[in-house]
């Protein structure tokens, strides 16, 4: 025989209020850890960035200030599911960073100039925390320059746990022209330096390998 057993709906309301009431205490704790960082027109002519280099966590918020009109901002690169952005107006645009990599932009009327500037962005101890338990793949950040004009590249890879690393160069034949890592890696963030001067123009893949998965992205060398 069953027994209905009776509800009672003021329960019910007090945890839906409770809920709430926690999910705008996260969130605004989030708010508090974001911050605004200033980017301003600098130099002698107004044609650098100022700061140029930056480094910034993710949720943080990056602003540019000037004008956008006759200086217009451009992101030249930006990590893998990372938003490009354009500004060609105003004297203000702002950027919230949603992704960890490196990020590079410049002024599209003036970069032969010079003006030019990057920034990293990292996780924030919100966003590691939440991250520590979700990624367990290895990742290919960003790769820069790239295209490279006769310079000197940076491999920049995040490895979740220890375990046992690969990174190699391919040509778009298949044939391995540079083992730049392998070997035992403990969980972190890397960055590599590989010189080009040996390499001819084309493009070639850069493949990272772990126990468990793996990233690739393309390289494109111009001389």
């Amino acid at each position: 025989m069953e027994e209905n057993v009776p509800q009672n709906p003021g329960l019910d309301n007090r945890s839906n209020i409770l809920i709430i009431a926690s999910t705008i205490i996260l969130l605004f704790s989030i708010s508090l850890m974001a911050k605004m960082h200033t980017i301003v027109f600098g130099g002698p002519a107004g044609l650098s960035y100022s700061p140029s280099e930056l480094v910034v966590n993710v949720g943080d918020t990056v602003r540019w200030i000037g004008d956008l009109s006759s200086n217009p901002l451009k992101s030249t690169e930006v990590p893998d599911g990372a938003s490009p952005w354009q500004a060609a107006s105003g004297t203000e645009y702002r950027y919230t960073v949603n992704d960890v990599g490196i990020y590079h932009y410049q002024c599209e009327a003036r970069a032969d100039f010079g003006m030019k500037g990057t920034f990293e962005a990292r996780d924030n101890q919100y966003f590691e925390n939440r991250g520590s338990s979700t990624s367990t793949a290895l990742r290919l950040q960003t790769i820069f320059p790239n295209p490279s004009f006769q310079s000197d590249i940076t491999i920049v890879f995040s490895n979740p746990s220890r375990q046992t690393v690969h990174l190699d160069v391919f040509d778009v034949r298949g044939k391995k022209i540079a083992a730049l890592i392998n070997g035992q890696k403990k969980a972190g963030r890397y960055q590599v330096k590989v010189k080009t001067h040996a390499l001819v123009s084309g493009e070639y893949i850069c493949m990272l390998t772990g126990n468990n998965s793996s990233s690739r992205r393309s390289i494109n060398i111009v001389k």
